[in-house]
């Protein structure tokens, strides 16, 4: 497993076992998420996707093709090169 040196990010500068110890807190009722994103140093929404567990959002757009229609387009525009029209990269 990775092992990350804490403060060499902006983002997650806390321990494996803080977000633990904050959901026991947060799912007891002791303190609200609120309050437990300023006592721990978690964002608020990291807190939420946790309890809820949900997987985080990666950044970006989700893909247009699947794997298998990007192939079958890709070979068509080869098809297409070879017979009808010509692509040429640069001048």
């Amino acid at each position: 497993m990775l092992k990350r040196v804490l403060g060499a990010s902006k983002n997650l500068d806390y321990s494996p076992e803080t977000p633990e110890a904050c959901l026991k807190v947060v799912s007891k009722g002791e303190c609200t998420l609120k309050d437990a994103e300023v006592v721990f140093g978690i964002p608020k929404r990291v807190i939420c996707y946790e309890r809820k567990q949900l997987p985080v959002r990666k950044p970006g757009r989700s893909m247009v093709f699947s794997n298998e229609e990007e192939k079958s387009v890709s070979s068509c525009i080869v098809q297409l090169n070879d017979f009808v029209f010509s692509i040429e990269f640069g001048e």
